[in-house]
Protein backbone atom coordinates (compact mmCIF):
# COMPACT_ATOMS: atom_id res chain seq x y z
CA UNK A 1 0.00 0.00 0.00
CA UNK A 2 1.37 3.39 -1.05
CA UNK A 3 1.57 5.87 1.83
CA UNK A 4 1.87 9.65 1.94
CA UNK A 5 3.12 11.79 4.81
CA UNK A 6 1.61 15.28 4.94
CA UNK A 7 3.80 17.76 6.83
CA UNK A 8 1.54 20.52 8.11
CA UNK A 9 2.83 23.72 9.72
CA UNK A 10 0.24 25.87 11.50
CA UNK A 11 0.03 28.60 14.11
CA UNK A 12 -2.29 29.52 16.94
CA UNK A 13 -5.31 31.37 15.56
CA UNK A 14 -5.55 29.34 12.37
CA UNK A 15 -7.31 26.31 13.85
CA UNK A 16 -10.35 26.70 11.60
CA UNK A 17 -8.15 26.71 8.50
CA UNK A 18 -6.30 23.63 9.70
CA UNK A 19 -9.59 21.84 10.29
CA UNK A 20 -10.70 22.55 6.70
CA UNK A 21 -7.35 21.38 5.34
CA UNK A 22 -7.50 18.12 7.28
CA UNK A 23 -11.11 17.51 6.25
CA UNK A 24 -10.16 17.90 2.59
CA UNK A 25 -7.39 15.34 3.02
CA UNK A 26 -9.86 12.90 4.55
CA UNK A 27 -12.31 13.45 1.69
CA UNK A 28 -9.97 13.52 -1.29
CA UNK A 29 -6.90 11.37 -0.61
CA UNK A 30 -6.82 7.93 -2.16
CA UNK A 31 -3.51 6.76 -0.65
CA UNK A 32 -3.04 5.83 2.98
CA UNK A 33 -1.69 8.91 4.71
CA UNK A 34 -0.42 10.35 7.94
CA UNK A 35 -0.40 14.01 8.97
CA UNK A 36 2.44 15.47 11.03
CA UNK A 37 1.22 18.77 12.47
CA UNK A 38 3.64 21.32 13.93
CA UNK A 39 2.33 24.37 15.80
CA UNK A 40 3.95 27.79 16.21
CA UNK A 41 7.36 26.99 14.73
CA UNK A 42 9.30 30.05 13.48
CA UNK A 43 9.21 29.09 9.78
CA UNK A 44 7.62 26.51 7.53
CA UNK A 45 11.04 25.45 6.21
CA UNK A 46 12.01 24.39 9.71
CA UNK A 47 8.80 22.37 9.97
CA UNK A 48 9.37 20.81 6.57
CA UNK A 49 12.81 19.65 7.67
CA UNK A 50 11.53 18.19 10.94
CA UNK A 51 8.60 16.56 9.20
CA UNK A 52 10.66 15.16 6.39
CA UNK A 53 13.00 13.55 8.86
CA UNK A 54 10.08 12.06 10.84
CA UNK A 55 8.00 10.99 7.82
CA UNK A 56 7.02 7.34 7.52
CA UNK A 57 5.37 7.63 4.09
CA UNK A 58 6.67 6.56 0.70
CA UNK A 59 5.92 10.12 -0.46
CA UNK A 60 6.02 13.43 1.40
CA UNK A 61 3.87 16.50 0.79
CA UNK A 62 4.96 19.77 2.35
CA UNK A 63 1.48 21.09 3.07
CA UNK A 64 -0.08 24.31 4.34
CA UNK A 65 -2.94 24.84 6.75
CA UNK A 66 -4.91 27.15 4.42
CA UNK A 67 -5.00 24.69 1.53
CA UNK A 68 -7.80 22.30 0.57
CA UNK A 69 -6.77 19.47 -1.73
CA UNK A 70 -9.01 18.49 -4.65
CA UNK A 71 -9.89 14.98 -5.89
CA UNK A 72 -7.02 13.14 -7.57
CA UNK A 73 -4.34 15.35 -6.08
CA UNK A 74 -2.27 12.55 -4.58
CA UNK A 75 -2.47 10.07 -7.45
CA UNK A 76 -1.37 12.73 -9.95
CA UNK A 77 1.50 13.85 -7.73
CA UNK A 78 2.64 10.28 -7.08
CA UNK A 79 2.58 9.48 -10.79
CA UNK A 80 4.76 12.50 -11.60
CA UNK A 81 7.26 11.56 -8.88
CA UNK A 82 7.41 8.04 -10.29
CA UNK A 83 8.44 9.60 -13.61
CA UNK A 84 11.44 11.14 -11.83
CA UNK A 85 10.09 14.68 -11.55
CA UNK A 86 8.69 17.02 -8.90
CA UNK A 87 5.01 17.83 -9.59
CA UNK A 88 4.03 21.51 -9.80
CA UNK A 89 0.35 21.98 -8.95
CA UNK A 90 -2.51 24.03 -10.29
CA UNK A 91 -3.66 26.24 -7.41
CA UNK A 92 -7.10 27.85 -7.30
CA UNK A 93 -8.82 30.66 -5.45
CA UNK A 94 -11.90 29.61 -3.43
CA UNK A 95 -14.15 30.98 -6.20
CA UNK A 96 -12.56 28.62 -8.74
CA UNK A 97 -10.34 31.13 -10.51
CA UNK A 98 -6.79 30.02 -11.23
CA UNK A 99 -4.36 31.42 -8.67
CA UNK A 100 -1.13 29.89 -9.98
CA UNK A 101 0.17 27.06 -12.11
CA UNK A 102 3.78 25.99 -11.86
CA UNK A 103 5.84 29.14 -11.45
CA UNK A 104 3.23 31.34 -13.16
CA UNK A 105 0.64 33.50 -11.43
CA UNK A 106 -2.87 33.40 -12.96
CA UNK A 107 -1.52 31.69 -16.08
CA UNK A 108 -2.19 28.05 -16.93
CA UNK A 109 1.07 26.45 -17.98
CA UNK A 110 0.80 23.33 -20.19
CA UNK A 111 0.44 20.00 -18.43
CA UNK A 112 3.73 18.09 -18.54
CA UNK A 113 5.85 21.18 -19.22
CA UNK A 114 8.95 21.88 -17.14
CA UNK A 115 8.64 24.94 -14.93
CA UNK A 116 10.88 26.89 -12.58
CA UNK A 117 9.45 25.79 -9.25
CA UNK A 118 6.65 24.01 -7.48
CA UNK A 119 4.25 25.57 -4.99
CA UNK A 120 3.52 23.08 -2.22
CA UNK A 121 6.31 20.55 -2.83
CA UNK A 122 5.48 16.86 -3.12
CA UNK A 123 8.27 14.31 -3.46
CA UNK A 124 9.18 10.68 -3.09
CA UNK A 125 11.32 9.55 -0.19
CA UNK A 126 14.25 9.07 -2.59
CA UNK A 127 13.77 12.63 -3.90
CA UNK A 128 13.63 13.93 -0.33
CA UNK A 129 16.99 12.35 0.38
CA UNK A 130 18.49 14.29 -2.55
CA UNK A 131 16.72 17.62 -1.98
CA UNK A 132 17.06 18.15 1.76
CA UNK A 133 17.97 20.12 3.83
CA UNK A 134 15.15 22.63 3.66
CA UNK A 135 15.86 26.33 4.01
CA UNK A 136 15.28 27.59 7.58
CA UNK A 137 12.90 30.28 6.23
CA UNK A 138 9.18 30.76 5.72
CA UNK A 139 9.27 32.14 2.18
CA UNK A 140 11.31 30.86 -0.79
CA UNK A 141 11.14 27.29 0.50
CA UNK A 142 9.16 26.16 -2.58
CA UNK A 143 11.79 27.73 -4.82
CA UNK A 144 14.55 26.02 -2.87
CA UNK A 145 13.04 22.55 -3.30
CA UNK A 146 12.92 22.91 -7.06
CA UNK A 147 16.34 24.57 -7.24
CA UNK A 148 17.82 21.60 -5.41
CA UNK A 149 16.11 19.27 -7.86
CA UNK A 150 17.49 21.15 -10.86
CA UNK A 151 21.02 20.93 -9.38
CA UNK A 152 20.81 17.19 -8.72
CA UNK A 153 22.56 14.56 -10.82
CA UNK A 154 20.59 13.19 -12.47
CA UNK A 155 18.38 16.26 -12.60
CA UNK A 156 15.00 16.10 -10.87
CA UNK A 157 12.96 18.53 -13.00
CA UNK A 158 9.85 20.34 -11.81
CA UNK A 159 6.94 19.55 -14.13
CA UNK A 160 3.45 21.06 -14.32
CA UNK A 161 0.89 18.49 -13.19
CA UNK A 162 -2.71 19.55 -13.75
CA UNK A 163 -4.18 16.72 -11.67
CA UNK A 164 -2.20 17.88 -8.62
CA UNK A 165 -4.75 20.49 -7.56
CA UNK A 166 -5.72 22.41 -4.49
CA UNK A 167 -7.51 25.54 -3.30
CA UNK A 168 -5.39 28.12 -1.49
CA UNK A 169 -7.29 30.47 0.82
CA UNK A 170 -4.39 32.89 1.40
CA UNK A 171 -5.36 33.09 5.08
CA UNK A 172 -4.36 36.38 6.65
CA UNK A 173 -3.76 35.31 10.24
CA UNK A 174 -0.03 35.44 10.92
CA UNK A 175 0.88 36.24 7.32
CA UNK A 176 3.94 38.47 7.18
CA UNK A 177 5.05 39.09 3.62
CA UNK A 178 7.41 41.77 4.94
CA UNK A 179 9.95 39.03 5.58
CA UNK A 180 9.91 37.91 1.94
CA UNK A 181 12.74 40.17 0.74
CA UNK A 182 15.06 39.28 3.60
CA UNK A 183 14.38 35.58 3.17
CA UNK A 184 14.87 35.91 -0.58
CA UNK A 185 18.41 37.02 0.23
CA UNK A 186 18.83 33.86 2.32
CA UNK A 187 17.68 31.79 -0.65
CA UNK A 188 20.14 33.52 -2.96
CA UNK A 189 22.96 32.99 -0.46
CA UNK A 190 22.12 29.29 -0.20
CA UNK A 191 22.21 28.91 -4.00
CA UNK A 192 25.73 30.36 -3.90
CA UNK A 193 26.76 27.65 -1.46
CA UNK A 194 26.79 29.79 1.67
CA UNK A 195 25.94 28.11 4.97
CA UNK A 196 22.67 29.80 5.88
CA UNK A 197 21.83 27.08 8.41
CA UNK A 198 24.55 28.04 10.88
CA UNK A 199 24.77 31.76 10.16
CA UNK A 200 24.63 33.92 13.30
Amino acid sequence: MVTVTVVMPTITGREHWLERALRSLDNHTEAEFEVLTYVDRPACGIVWQEGGEAAAGDYIWMGADDVEVLPGWDTAAISRCDEGALPAPCVYHPDGRLQSCGASWELLEPDGEETEFTRGPFMSRAQWDVIQPMLPTHYWTDNWVSWRGWQASPVIPTVVTWGFRFVHHLAGEGRNEGRMAEEGAVFEAATRGEDVWHAS
